[in-house]
Protein backbone atom coordinates (compact mmCIF):
# COMPACT_ATOMS: atom_id res chain seq x y z
CA UNK A 1 0.00 0.00 0.00
CA UNK A 2 2.76 2.81 0.59
CA UNK A 3 4.43 1.40 -2.17
CA UNK A 4 0.91 2.25 -4.42
CA UNK A 5 1.67 5.89 -2.68
CA UNK A 6 5.18 6.36 -3.64
CA UNK A 7 4.06 5.76 -7.69
CA UNK A 8 1.26 7.74 -7.62
CA UNK A 9 3.58 10.89 -5.93
CA UNK A 10 5.44 10.06 -8.67
CA UNK A 11 2.95 9.91 -11.92
CA UNK A 12 2.04 13.21 -10.49
CA UNK A 13 5.34 15.16 -10.38
CA UNK A 14 5.49 13.61 -14.45
CA UNK A 15 2.27 14.98 -14.82
CA UNK A 16 3.09 18.35 -13.80
CA UNK A 17 6.57 18.36 -16.03
CA UNK A 18 4.46 17.75 -18.89
CA UNK A 19 2.06 20.39 -18.33
CA UNK A 20 5.16 22.77 -17.54
CA UNK A 21 6.90 20.94 -21.02
CA UNK A 22 3.63 21.70 -23.30
CA UNK A 23 3.07 25.45 -22.13
CA UNK A 24 6.85 26.27 -22.56
CA UNK A 25 6.81 24.96 -26.18
CA UNK A 26 2.88 27.13 -27.05
CA UNK A 27 4.73 30.29 -25.57
CA UNK A 28 7.68 29.53 -27.99
CA UNK A 29 5.80 28.88 -30.69
CA UNK A 30 3.53 32.33 -30.32
CA UNK A 31 6.79 34.14 -29.72
CA UNK A 32 8.11 32.91 -32.98
CA UNK A 33 5.30 34.05 -34.89
CA UNK A 34 4.80 37.10 -33.59
CA UNK A 35 8.31 37.93 -32.32
CA UNK A 36 9.00 41.40 -34.59
CA UNK A 37 5.30 42.70 -33.70
CA UNK A 38 6.38 42.48 -30.06
CA UNK A 39 10.09 43.46 -30.61
CA UNK A 40 8.10 46.54 -31.83
CA UNK A 41 5.98 46.98 -29.45
CA UNK A 42 8.88 46.78 -27.13
CA UNK A 43 10.51 49.69 -29.18
CA UNK A 44 7.67 51.53 -29.09
CA UNK A 45 7.55 51.70 -25.42
CA UNK A 46 11.03 52.84 -25.16
CA UNK A 47 10.54 55.62 -27.62
CA UNK A 48 7.74 56.82 -25.23
CA UNK A 49 9.25 56.48 -22.17
CA UNK A 50 13.07 58.26 -23.48
CA UNK A 51 10.44 61.15 -25.32
CA UNK A 52 7.69 61.37 -23.52
CA UNK A 53 4.63 63.02 -25.29
CA UNK A 54 6.89 63.61 -28.47
CA UNK A 55 4.99 61.53 -30.64
CA UNK A 56 1.45 62.23 -30.49
CA UNK A 57 -0.36 64.81 -33.04
CA UNK A 58 -2.12 64.83 -36.61
CA UNK A 59 -2.37 61.29 -38.17
CA UNK A 60 0.69 60.55 -40.38
CA UNK A 61 0.84 57.52 -42.74
CA UNK A 62 4.23 56.13 -43.75
CA UNK A 63 4.48 55.99 -47.49
CA UNK A 64 7.32 54.01 -48.04
CA UNK A 65 11.00 52.92 -46.32
CA UNK A 66 14.23 51.87 -47.65
CA UNK A 67 17.47 50.32 -46.10
CA UNK A 68 20.22 49.50 -47.17
CA UNK A 69 23.08 47.54 -45.53
CA UNK A 70 26.18 46.37 -45.77
CA UNK A 71 29.18 45.06 -44.18
CA UNK A 72 31.00 46.74 -41.32
CA UNK A 73 33.85 46.78 -38.77
CA UNK A 74 32.20 44.40 -36.18
CA UNK A 75 28.88 44.08 -37.64
CA UNK A 76 26.62 45.51 -40.40
CA UNK A 77 26.14 49.43 -40.77
CA UNK A 78 22.63 49.93 -41.86
CA UNK A 79 20.97 53.45 -43.49
CA UNK A 80 17.30 54.09 -43.80
CA UNK A 81 15.18 56.54 -45.70
CA UNK A 82 11.77 57.02 -45.24
CA UNK A 83 8.98 58.69 -47.13
CA UNK A 84 5.66 60.28 -45.25
CA UNK A 85 2.03 61.26 -46.33
CA UNK A 86 1.43 64.96 -47.10
CA UNK A 87 4.83 65.83 -48.02
CA UNK A 88 5.35 66.16 -44.32
CA UNK A 89 8.57 66.39 -43.25
CA UNK A 90 9.47 65.28 -39.89
CA UNK A 91 12.14 63.27 -37.46
CA UNK A 92 11.47 60.29 -37.62
CA UNK A 93 12.04 56.94 -35.43
CA UNK A 94 13.57 53.83 -36.92
CA UNK A 95 14.49 50.41 -35.47
CA UNK A 96 16.82 48.64 -37.27
CA UNK A 97 17.45 44.95 -36.60
CA UNK A 98 19.94 42.10 -37.73
CA UNK A 99 19.05 38.48 -37.72
CA UNK A 100 21.25 36.66 -35.12
CA UNK A 101 21.91 39.84 -33.90
CA UNK A 102 21.22 43.10 -32.36
CA UNK A 103 19.11 45.91 -32.71
CA UNK A 104 18.98 50.44 -32.21
CA UNK A 105 16.49 53.02 -32.48
CA UNK A 106 17.53 55.72 -34.49
CA UNK A 107 16.10 59.10 -34.01
CA UNK A 108 16.58 62.49 -36.50
CA UNK A 109 17.12 63.71 -39.81
CA UNK A 110 20.20 60.87 -40.75
CA UNK A 111 19.11 57.41 -39.68
CA UNK A 112 22.48 55.49 -39.63
CA UNK A 113 23.27 52.72 -37.40
CA UNK A 114 26.31 50.33 -37.10
CA UNK A 115 24.75 46.90 -35.50
CA UNK A 116 25.86 44.12 -33.63
CA UNK A 117 25.56 40.99 -35.87
CA UNK A 118 27.05 38.67 -37.89
CA UNK A 119 29.18 39.13 -40.94
CA UNK A 120 26.46 38.23 -43.21
CA UNK A 121 22.46 38.55 -43.02
CA UNK A 122 19.79 40.47 -43.08
CA UNK A 123 18.99 44.11 -41.68
CA UNK A 124 15.07 45.06 -40.69
CA UNK A 125 14.07 48.66 -40.52
CA UNK A 126 10.98 49.65 -39.02
CA UNK A 127 9.44 53.18 -38.92
CA UNK A 128 8.39 52.90 -35.12
CA UNK A 129 7.20 56.92 -34.36
CA UNK A 130 7.41 60.36 -36.04
CA UNK A 131 8.39 63.28 -33.95
CA UNK A 132 5.10 65.63 -33.54
CA UNK A 133 2.53 63.38 -35.11
CA UNK A 134 0.70 59.79 -34.92
CA UNK A 135 1.70 57.41 -37.07
CA UNK A 136 -1.43 55.77 -38.62
CA UNK A 137 -1.50 52.47 -41.49
CA UNK A 138 0.32 49.75 -39.60
CA UNK A 139 4.13 49.75 -39.17
CA UNK A 140 5.86 49.82 -42.06
CA UNK A 141 9.25 47.89 -42.35
CA UNK A 142 11.93 46.85 -45.00
CA UNK A 143 14.81 44.61 -45.06
CA UNK A 144 18.42 44.51 -46.90
CA UNK A 145 20.27 41.28 -47.01
CA UNK A 146 24.33 42.64 -47.03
Amino acid sequence: MRKLKARQKGQGLVEYALILVLVAVVVLVVLALLGDQVNQVFARIVLEMQYPGEFHGDPVQVNSINVTAGPGFGGPVATAGVSLSGGVSAPVCVQFSVDGGGSDIVCGGSLDAGLDGPDHGTVTACVIGVQGYSVVGGTKCATDTY
